[in-house]
């Protein structure tokens, strides 16, 4: 199956917004990101960029307010690599995508922790 254009230019962005993140921008507000996902509209002049942030709230809040700021940067910056007629405008949106994974494993665990010492007790 062939990706479409919007696919193709949605991961590239994901990819070199990622790099710029990581390797170029200095806001000390800004923790440790992983970005997720870029959904481009049909049109490609809107692109929601979802990014994970590792940390507590505090940390999630202040790493969204310093890439809030420095949207027009990382935007400019993915201007100067990839060539597009027009880049997209920027916004950044929290992926909490893992985090509710992590509370359905947390769970799961747990039910299965309870099993076993059930079984265990029975067993006893």
């Amino acid at each position: 199956m062939r990706y479409s254009r919007n696919d193709r230019v949605a991961d590239l962005l994901r990819k070199e917004t990622a790099k710029i993140i990581t390797e170029q921008l200095r806001d000390p507000r800004v923790g440790i990101i992983t970005v997720t996902e870029v959904d481009l509209s049909p049109d490609l002049k809107n692109a929601k960029i979802y990014v994970n942030i590792h940390g507590d709230k505090q940390t999630i809040k202040d790493s969204m307010i310093g890439l809030g700021k420095a949207t027009g940067f990382i935007q400019s910056k993915v201007a100067e690599s990839i060539v597009l007629k027009k880049m997209p405008k920027f916004r950044f949106v929290y992926d909490d995508t893992l985090d509710y994974h992590d509370k359905i494993e947390r769970l799961l665990n747990s039910i299965n922790s309870e099993k076993s010492e059930e079984e265990w007790q029975k067993n006893s």
